[in-house]
């Protein structure tokens, strides 16, 4: 805190939060040992997170993430729904290593 006030964490600006949410979930996804709910909840973090910061990238890693999760879930189509949500906003690009990735996963949750 400064002045009474809470100071804003500069990683969160630079967008290193978002990808340590990312991060987080992968590890918490792969490692089968610990509930699944908490990597879909470092997944919807770094999601919403993108989100307010605008950033479309990120929101196309955090919603494929998050779409993987659910297709094990057996929550399939919501995942795609969500992924599709994303992929959807971008209007060029689509030659980019995530964008192609994105659009190979949806194809495999049709």
């Amino acid at each position: 805190m400064v002045n009474g006030q809470k100071k804003e964490q500069p990683f969160r600006i630079l967008g290193i939060g978002r990808h340590h949410s990312l991060q987080h979930g992968d590890m918490l996804r792969a490692a089968h040992t610990v509930s699944l709910t908490k990597a879909e909840r470092h997944f919807s973090d770094a999601l919403d997170l993108a989100f307010q910061q605008k950033a479309l990238a990120w929101q196309l890693r955090a919603a494929s993430s998050l779409a993987r999760l659910r297709r094990t879930q057996d929550r399939t189509s919501e995942g795609r729904d969500l992924l599709a949500s994303v992929y959807n906003t971008f209007t060029e690009g689509y030659d980019l290593h995530d964008l192609v990735v994105a659009r190979s996963l949806l194809n495999e949750l049709a």
